[in-house]
C-alpha cells in the first residue's frame, strides 16, 4: 500500500541521514556518498587497500550518478509529453473547441519540440554548474515545491473545483485539512532550510 511505501521510505531516509550526521559530524560532505571515496576497509596505515574495499567504494560513489543518468531520459520524456498535452489543451481552449478526451492529440513535431525543451535547458545549465553540491542545494529548493506545495495545492484546488471529497483512492491524507497541514509544514521547513540551501561559502556569498 501507499502508506507502507511512504513509511518504509521515510524510515530508510531517516536511518541514512541520521547515521551519516552522527558518524561524520561537521566533516560530512554535502554529497554524502563522496565520503566513501577514500574508504580503505579500516586497514592499518600503509597497507594497500583491499580489492573488496575498492569495489565497495566505487559502487557507493558511482551509483547515484549512474542512477541519475539512467532516469534522466524517463523524466525528460514524461515532462515533454506533459508539456505537449498542456500546449494542446491551451490551444483547444483558445480556439473554443470541444475538449473531448482523445479528440485533440499533439502532433509528433510538437511532442518532439516539447521533449527537446525539457532536455536542452538542464544540459546547458550543467555546462556552467560544475559544483555538484551547489546543484543539489538549488534542487533542494524546488524539492519543497514538488514534495510539499504542488501536491497539496493541487489536492485542495481539485476538491474545491469538483466538490468531490471521496474517491476509490481517497485516504486519511486526502482531506483539505490534511493538505493544508502539509502546506504549512512545507512553508515552515522551507523557512528554516532556504538560508542554508542558498548560502554559499563561509564568507556568506549567496548562490
Amino acid at each position: 500500500t501507499f502508506n507502507a511505501t511512504f513509511a518504509t521510505t521515510t524510515i530508510i531516509y531517516l536511518l541514512v541521514g541520521v547515521s551519516c550526521a552522527l558518524y561524520f559530524g561537521t566533516e560530512a560532505d554535502p554529497v554524502a556518498t563522496l565520503m566513501w571515496t577514500d574508504y580503505s576497509g579500516q586497514v592499518p596505515a600503509g597497507t594497500p587497500k583491499p580489492l573488496w574495499a575498492k569495489i565497495l567504494s566505487s559502487v557507493v560513489v558511482y551509483f547515484p550518478p549512474a542512477d541519475l543518468v539512467s532516469v534522466f531520459p524517463l523524466c525528460a520524456v514524461t515532462l515533454g509529453d506533459s508539456l505537449s498535452k498542456t500546449v494542446v489543451s491551451m490551444r483547444v481552449k483558445r480556439l473554443g473547441l470541444a475538449a473531448t478526451p482523445g479528440t485533440h492529440v499533439a502532433s509528433k513535431q510538437l511532442v518532439r519540440n516539447c521533449r527537446l525543451a525539457a532536455v536542452i535547458p538542464p544540459l546547458i545549465a550543467a555546462v556552467f554548474a560544475r559544483d555538484v553540491s551547489r546543484i543539489i542545494d538549488a534542487a533542494g529548493i524546488f524539492a519543497f515545491v514538488l514534495v510539499f506545495f504542488a501536491p497539496a495545492a493541487l489536492q485542495i484546488a481539485s476538491i474545491r473545483r469538483t466538490r468531490i471529497t471521496n474517491t476509490p483512492y481517497s485516504g486519511k491524507g486526502s482531506s483539505v485539512t490534511a493538505a493544508s497541514v502539509v502546506l504549512i509544514a512545507g512553508a515552515v521547513c522551507l523557512w528554516f532550510a532556504a538560508p542554508i540551501l542558498l548560502s554559499g561559502d563561509d564568507d556568506g556569498e549567496i548562490l
